[in-house]
């Protein structure tokens, strides 16, 4: 037996499966009883109790056992069950089928096991989805084996109504799927009927493309007890002396016990039920007996609790103990910021989760109030419920009875009821809702009367819901305006008789200067609003203006900016005219294209290659910023507040500091992202901005006045050609040219658009159906992008749309018709599925979006939009359905679960030019890197303050960390921007508050650290010092506080470090090259880590082959014939599962003797090549002909040879001495410096994945696989100086683990700095031919065209 003496997390992916403590054992199993060996380990499988050590340890085993043959994948069950272990080998069976026709099948290209019950239900379970916990358990018995498989979400079940496989419907109220989310491990009994079952099923487990996780053997107990009830809503009596208790205190206790809800709904955590009752009345009993302390700790150490660092098997209450443990630590003051750290302005909102089986209960995220909310802060508990199937996706199948009911009838939590009050329209496209906590339903018709008055003046449900939506609207409330100053105006037409001021309307400046003094804001051209009934933008104008229409009046409103009556008068800013950086995105590409690929312009409009060319430009813009200190200030600036990045990059190299190197590289990160997979490109000449009205009559028809003014930059009236849309564009109408003019009268008027309102028609109805209630309108005068005038398409009348009309009801305002339309808005959401499908219909389609087909579905997508609005449902055109269906979906589009193609259109060549950004290396922060400190900034004295700063700092972690938490991020970085990479589904759909809001919540977190620090009793006037010491804390990478430093600490109080600086004015250290080396070694560690055992596998694989073909060869011929030796990728362990297999055959001096004597003198004439097609053809060939699958001899080419392949595996066999000269090289390259085995590993990765070599079965690569590595030899100034063969064991696997051995943690800063300079020196390649000598006498040199010259110093520059 051997041990290894190391954490046995890192030897494995099963994270779950093993604790820190357990050990991997290598064992050898003698085989002294005769048979196979494999039979021989079934036997032990079977027989032992996988105990070790007198049964003190348990254990677990894992082998591989693949088969020839394609695993069979279908299999009777004796039992389905659900449950959860007791311990590792213990398993407590909870809901049972038995008895029944089960049976189990896998598919081998999905992932998906479909369990069939009978001819009633059928289960599906996507493996790489429910079962993530990255492991399964199996117990064999002789005719039987139970397979574990611990789950992380609840599977699909699905009601049998027909004999067709489709013929079916979801069922949520099943007993089965109820016991699954509170005892999570499904188990299966797998029935063993015939002799060799044992070894067919142990093939399914052993093959990752059916079972994609790792299946270990074991010995599982089974119990079976007493069912405890079911209920998937919690519910605990409340009890009188809690309903006695004021409000404040309620909503305290509702907080700290979500947190307790939040993990009894994670199946990873899964903690049982009697802890959790447990956890709850202990949080209940504590605030009730004055120990509120106790009950926060209690709360937020249960929020803690995580599996990140621990196994499956570890209990919840151990972990809640460590984190108890480590919060006892933790001031009460911090406990206290920790429940309310909200800015001005935010409250939290408890979220919670309604899938089909269960609640997920989710942490609160602080977000912008709204007149909900601040109307009911101080009286009912608020709750946003969202509708999710158990992956948190909108795809709910047919679920909605279920829905139906919780709309209806309320939620139960833990004895609290909340009940349906509203949503807005943004919130039923993403299916969530108000949820409000209240005792009878009567009390939610009095809330919904306190926003209107009168709900019988409404008989459609969806109008009635759509108002109450308004109030949902996150806005800033302001000043108080008497009705009495508010009067109409009328609505103004254009000549067709489309109102063209819909939504718009007018304030006294003087009236704006005291609404925005309110908010500490400067007056903007104008600024959407919520006020009374009412909704829109109000333009801001000169008072005298406003006088003159209306006397005395503060506002004047249109017609169609009131919605209802109401008393509210308090003024809310929704959001201010503003003129934001645009960014072209796939919508309005497509419609560019369509109208290029129609036109006769193609000389004079070059659109597909000026598009190329913006999207280089963003992406040599994104490098500059680390090769250029301006840059790097210009990019953060787009961020975080301009003067503060100024200050302090006038005396730091941002690019090398620590902490703003980590913001950069996220800025980098996040930009290239957002381009690749959304392909957002950003447009320099043009804004977003929202629209108003021309209030002077002067614009004609087609004209529009634009006055941008961004930051500091002096203000610019835009003039000449333009395009204007507006989001979401499908129709080929929806993008209008335009002509920008300089008009005096309206220079008043910055960052807004202003259209025309003496006009024949309404210029923001033709973009997309828009009105000037706030709409933005993106506007472009970028000239190679603006397509003719006489390209632009004939708009759409969105007013005329076919659409099925919305039933008029009696009492629309009740709880049943409000949750009825709800659900219809469900069921009829096709926002999100009619976009993806036009975007791919236009793809496929020859004209685009200018085609008939994809006309018709633009017109169903305007309808869908507005259809929580209008209750007016799409109709969806089956030919577009069927089209896409048959033809599959452009790779551009990233879809994973449907067929997909290379796109020949714009939108396609732009992803595949930008898709080598997505390969990357994840940085390792567990083990990250020794963080320099500049000794400039540590001042003298600083060493007394290092205590004090280490306190705050653990405070600080804290506070980020559960900032983190609510708005479910991982970095800190995306905190401090306010840029998530990739935000949690439920907050993704309002992405722009979202952020905003996380943006204003971390200002809040800074003046709080910044006001403790400053203000810290110990610090007195010693402020530089405390800095320093704070400083210290954070950059000091012995002080052991977390994995990941938190560096934004220190910079809370930046200025003085800045201060310090600016005396010092030392040059900062020079830290880019050194972090640069360190983290690309880290990463490709982490590459190495995860990827050598394929290549282990693989490269076995082709050895077991290339041992079959020689053995074939040599029972042919004697062995001292030929010198069969392999050449070429697998030969230097470069190689991939699909690369061919090269083998080269040397002719020895003992082959020549066998050539009769006859002939010999014929022979002997012969040149090299003809020698060598002789022996290929008559010796070669027809020894390999019983082994080859397929053969073709190809001895008549240039370079003789014998085309082959078994089992799926090419195979060339040739007298290719040169290739087998290279592979020597670097075999002694490799041997010499094992560290550039993993470089060249990784660059032949890269280039394959950038499609510059051969990768797969695509043949659109650039270079072939020698002239990649003759690059990487010239780039790196690789040479040996004794060409002497390298000794090998024999064995190619043998001779890599060896390799591999030899590569120790420090290799890996080598391997860093190699790759980077590889990169750094292929990007200054000079765009002209370039010849490579390969460092061998006998190799030819190596020719690379200036054009592929470009693109491979291009991908460098990329890379």
């Amino acid at each position: 037996i051997e041990v290894y003496n190391r954490k046995a997390q890192l030897h494995s992916k099963c994270r779950f499966l093993f604790d820190k403590s357990d050990h991997v054992v290598l064992c050898h199993v003698s085989n002294t009883s005769g048979g196979d060996s494999i039979s021989r380990y079934q036997s032990l499988s079977q027989g032992w109790n996988f105990n070790l050590l007198n049964n003190k340890y348990s254990a677990v085993t894992k082998i591989s056992c693949k088969g020839t043959q394609s695993p069979r994948l279908e299999w009777k069950l004796g039992t389905l069950a659900a449950g959860s272990f007791l311990d590792r080998q213990t398993f407590m069976q909870k809901f049972t089928f038995r008895g029944e026709d089960l049976k189990v099948s896998f598919s081998q290209t999905g992932h998906l096991m479909k369990i069939s019950i009978g001819n009633s239900y059928r289960i599906e379970c996507s493996l790489l989805k429910t079962a993530i916990l990255e492991f399964g358990l199996a117990s064999w018995e002789k005719k039987e084996c139970h397979l574990f498989i611990p789950l992380e979400s609840i599977p699909v079940m699905l009601r049998k109504t027909g004999e067709e496989e489709k013929q079916v419907r979801r069922e949520v109220d099943h007993e089965f799927l109820k016991w699954l989310a509170i005892h999570p491990v499904l188990m299966l009994k797998i029935a063993l009927t015939e002799e060799d079952d044992w070894v067919k099923l142990r093939n399914v487990f052993s093959s990752p493309n059916v079972i994609p996780f790792p299946v270990f053997d074991s010995k599982i107990n089974i119990r079976t007890e007493d069912s405890e009830s079911l209920n998937d809503q919690q519910s605990m009596d409340l009890g009188q002396e809690f309903l006695e208790m004021d409000f404040e205190s309620k909503r305290t206790i509702l907080n700290a016990e979500w947190k307790v809800l939040i993990k009894h709904s994670d199946l990873v955590m899964n903690p049982p039920r009697i802890e959790v009752e447990n956890l709850m009345k202990e949080i209940r009993s504590n605030f009730l007996i004055g120990n509120k302390t106790e009950s926060m700790r209690t709360a937020l150490a249960c929020s803690f609790t995580s599996r990140k660092h621990e196994s499956y098997w570890k209990p919840f209450k151990h972990i809640l103990n460590e984190e108890r443990k480590l919060l006892t630590s933790v001031s009460e003051s911090t406990l206290k910021c920790l429940e309310s750290p909200i800015p001005d302005n935010h409250v939290q909102l408890l979220r919670l989760v309604v899938t089909p089986s269960r609640l997920i209960f989710q942490p609160g995220v602080p977000v912008f109030t709204s007149r909900l909310t601040r109307m009911l802060a101080g009286s009912h508990n608020l709750v946003v419920v969202s509708f999710r199937d158990e992956n948190m996706q909108k795809r709910l199948g047919d679920v909605f009875q279920r829905i139906e009911r919780f709309l209806a009838d309320g939620i139960d939590v833990n004895g609290r009821k909340f009940k349906f009050l509203c949503a807005s329209a943004s919130q039923i496209r993403d299916h969530k809702a108000f949820f409000v906590e209240v005792q009878c339903l009567s009390e939610i018709y009095s809330l919904r009367k306190l926003i209107i008055a009168e709900p019988d003046h409404f008989n459609t449900s969806a109008k009635y819901l759509s108002r109450l939506g308004l109030f949902c609207t996150a806005d800033k409330p302001t000043i108080d305006i008497p009705l009495s100053m508010v009067k109409e105006i009328d609505d103004e037409k254009a000549g067709d008789g489309t109102l063209v001021t819909d939504g718009s309307g007018f304030i006294k400046k003087s009236c704006a200067l005291e609404v925005f003094k309110q908010i500490g804001e400067e007056v903007p051209s104008a600024f959407q609003f919520r006020y009374n009934g009412m909704k829109g933008v109000l333009t801001v104008l000169d008072d005298a203006y406003v006088e003159a229409r209306k006397p005395g009046a503060k506002i004047l409103y249109r017609p169609s900016q009131k919605k209802f009556d109401s008393d509210h008068i308090t003024m809310g800013v929704v959001k201010c005219a503003k003129a934001h950086n645009l960014y072209l995105n796939r919508e309005a590409i497509t419609l560019l294209e369509s109208l290029y690929r129609n036109g006769k312009e193609k000389e004079t409009w070059h659109l597909p290659n000026a598009l190329i060319n913006l999207q280089e430009k963003f992406l040599e813009n994104q490098a500059d910023m680390f090769l250029s200190s301006i840059e790097a200030r210009e990019t953060l600036m787009q961020y975080l507040p301009s003067q503060e990045v100024k200050d302090i990059g006038e005396y730091f190299d941002l690019r090398r500091e620590p902490y703003w190197f980590r913001l950069l590289r996220h800025c980098h990160v996040f930009g290239v992202t957002d381009l690749c997979k959304k392909t957002n490109i950003p447009i320099k000449n043009g804004c977003l901005a929202m629209g108003i009205p021309d209030f002077t009559n002067t614009l004609d028809n087609d004209e529009i006045f634009l006055q941008v003014c961004k930051d500091d930059e002096p203000s610019k009236i835009i003039e000449g050609t333009v395009f204007m849309y507006r989001n979401p564009c499908l129709h080929p109408g929806d993008l209008r040219i335009v002509t920008a003019v300089n008009k005096p009268e309206l220079h008043c008027m910055k960052n807004v658009l202003v259209l025309p309102t003496a006009s024949d028609f309404s210029l923001s109805a033709m973009c997309s159906g828009g009105d000037l209630d706030g709409d933005q309108f993106s506007v472009i005068w970028e000239k190679e992008l603006v397509p003719p005038k006489r390209l632009q398409f004939k708009a759409l009348d969105y007013d005329k749309l076919p659409g099925n009309p919305p039933d008029v009801q009696e009492d629309a305002w009740s709880q049943p018709n409000l949750s009825r339309f709800f659900v219809d808005c469900m069921q009829n959401e096709m926002l999100g599925r009619v976009a993806h499908m036009h975007l791919a219909l236009c793809d496929i389609l020859d004209s685009g979006a200018v085609d008939p087909m994809a006309q018709k579905l633009a017109e169903s997508q305007a309808v869908a939009v507005d259809y929580p609005k209008t209750g007016v449902a799409p109709k969806v055109p089956k030919e577009a359905l069927e089209k896409v269906k048959d033809s599959g979906y452009p790779d551009f589009m990233q879809k994973k679960t449907s067929e997909s193609y290379p796109s020949t259109k714009t939108l396609g060549k732009l992803f595949q030019a930008s898709k080598s950004y997505l390969f990357g290396f994840e940085i390792s922060e567990e083990e990250y890197r020794k963080i320099p400190l500049d000794q400039s900034l540590l001042v003298p004295g600083y060493k007394e303050f290092i205590a004090t700063a280490e306190h705050i700092y653990k405070d600080y972690i804290v506070d980020m960390k559960y900032l983190m938490h609510q708005f479910s991020l991982k970095s800190e970085e995306e905190v401090i921007l306010g840029k998530a990479i990739k935000l949690h589904s439920l907050l993704d759909a309002d992405r722009e508050k979202v952020m905003l809001s996380l943006k204003e919540n971390f200002q809040a977190l800074q003046r709080k650290y910044k006001n403790i620090i400053v203000n810290h009793e110990n610090v007195k006037n010693n402020i530089e010092a405390m800095a320093s010491a704070c400083y210290y804390v954070a950059y000091n990478q012995n002080i052991k506080l977390g994995n990941r430093p938190f560096l934004s600490f220190p910079w809370v109080v930046g200025e003085y470090l800045t201060a310090i600086k600016r005396r010092d004015c030392r040059i900062p250290p020079k830290t880019l090259e050194s972090v640069i080396h360190a983290e690309l070694g880290e990463s490709a560690k982490l590459v190495v880590g995860k990827l050598f055992p394929n290549l282990k596998n693989t490269v076995k694989e082709k050895e077991q082959i290339f041992v079959s073909v020689k053995e074939a060869i040599e029972s042919k011929h004697s062995s001292g014939l030929f010198d069969i030796s392999p050449y070429g990728s697998t030969s230097v362990f470069l190689c991939e599962a699909e690369s061919d297999l090269d083998i080269c055959i040397t002719v020895l001096p003992e082959a020549f003797n066998k050539i009769q004597s006859k002939n010999k003198e014929a022979f002997e004439n012969l040149d090299q090549l003809d020698k060598s097609r002789h022996f290929l053809e008559n010796f070669i060939s027809p020894a390999v002909d019983e082994i080859f699958d397929e053969k073709i001899d190809l001895i008549k080419l240039d370079v003789p040879v014998i085309k082959g392949a078994i089992g799926g595996t090419n195979i060339d066999l040739s007298c290719n001495i040169v290739g087998l000269l290279k592979t020597n090289f670097l075999l002694t390259i490799f041997e010499k410096s094992p560290e550039l085995f993993v470089v060249f590993w990784i660059i032949v990765k890269w280039a394959r994945y950038s499609e510059l070599i051969k990768y797969l079965d695509k043949d659109n690569a650039h270079f072939l696989t020698a002239e990649m590595y003759a690059l990487v030899v010239h780039l790196l100034r690789l040479k040996i100086e004794d060409q002497s063969s390298v000794a090998t064991s024999g064995s190619m696997v043998k001779d890599l683990s060896s390799l591999m051995s030899k590569i120790g943690p420090e290799s890996y800063t080598s391997v860093g700095e190699k790759l980077h300079n590889f990169f750094k020196l292929g990007q200054g390649l000079a765009k002209e031919e370039l010849t490579i000598n390969w460092p061998i006498p006998e190799a030819p040199p190596v020719v690379i065209s200036a054009a592929n010259v470009y693109v491979f110093s291009k991908a460098c520059s990329q890379a």
